[in-house]
């Protein structure tokens, strides 16, 4: 437990380092399985567009269609995982704070607050 603590600066928001390091492993592991089965794809799509072009059969046609298609679609999710991998890297900065002030208070005398508002009254014209 007490390697998981980490040091939160202001602004920022942090995963313990254990869990950070096992996204990590597991977006990488899921990326790389991704970009074997997409060269796969690739390389089956050059092997079945080969055989379609000698067979000239639609039913070949429709298979490479699919194929395609879905070579196209493991290609999207492996973006979608670097992209996820950049998300959860990129730290967290809270949005700024406005501040509005709703109710004022006023110390001292009124020949000070006679003062104070004729410099306003000075500033504004």
């Amino acid at each position: 437990m007490a390697n998981d603590i980490t040091e939160i600066k202001e602004g920022e928001i942090q995963a313990p380092a254990r869990v950070k390091t096992e996204l990590d492993d597991d977006l990488d592991f899921g990326r790389t399985n991704l970009k074997d089965m997409a060269e796969t794809g690739v390389q089956a799509v050059a092997e079945l567009a080969q055989v379609c072009s000698q067979s000239g059969d639609r039913v070949d046609y429709e298979k490479l269609g699919l194929l395609m298609k879905n070579t196209a679609d493991v290609i999207k999710d492996m973006m979608q995982v670097s992209q996820t991998k950049e998300v959860i890297n990129k730290p967290v900065e809270p949005p700024p704070q406005e501040s509005s002030v709703t109710n004022q208070l006023f110390v001292g005398s009124t020949a000070e607050m006679a003062a104070f508002l004729q410099q306003l009254k000075e500033k504004n014209e």
